[in-house]
């Protein structure tokens, strides 16, 4: 009876010693071969400061320098992650600079790139910015088109608003795109 309560506990101890290797396994290979390898691609790119990617929420995060062209640099981007096999599932979040000032001159300026959006109508839309930017003490900004989204960069200072916004809803998104603010200022 003993003989076999020993072995009860032997069978329990190595199956929790099992268990404890597979989920060290699993973190290591989560850590040093997927999220890893995905940081280091996206920190090589020039104009990324510093990117996070955290494989099990599929969430990257990256913080952008303020001198780049951001229809370009989020272009590199996703070529960088489809080139490393990761084509979907997965949620880009973009951190700015950004302060009040920029945050005002942005929802201003969102009511025309929805309707140039929904209208097609990208010349009036471009008009409409450039005359709310005017209005604003902003630095430069900028606005770029693609298939895809409409790209918009704000700089006033030390501070950058950038947002990318996709130029149709689809009805099942595997990427989203959302910026997120470093400093309230």
């Amino acid at each position: 009876m003993r003989l076999q309560g020993m072995r009860f506990w032997l069978i329990a101890i190595s199956i929790a010693v099992i268990l404890m290797l597979l989920f060290a396994g699993h973190w290591l290979y989560n850590k040093y071969f997927l999220e890893q390898p995905v940081e280091e691609v996206l920190n090589k790119l020039l104009e990324v400061e510093h990117s996070d990617f955290n494989r099990e929420t599929g969430k990257i995060e990256l913080t952008l320098r303020d001198d780049i062209n951001l229809q370009k640099t989020y272009r590199k981007i996703i070529d960088s992650l489809e080139d490393m096999g990761l084509s979907d599932n997965y949620k880009i979040t973009i951190t700015d600079k950004r302060n009040g000032n920029l945050e005002d001159v942005f929802y201003n300026a969102q009511f025309s790139i929805y309707q140039g959006i929904m209208q097609g109508d990208f010349i009036n839309m471009n008009y409409n910015i450039d005359s709310i930017v005017g209005e604003s003490d902003i630095d430069r900004y900028a606005v770029y088109i693609d298939n895809e989204n409409v790209y918009l960069q704000f700089h006033k200072d030390k501070y950058y608003l950038y947002e990318i916004i996709k130029r149709s809803m689809p009805l099942s998104e595997s990427i989203n795109i959302d910026a997120v603010s470093n400093s309230g200022g």
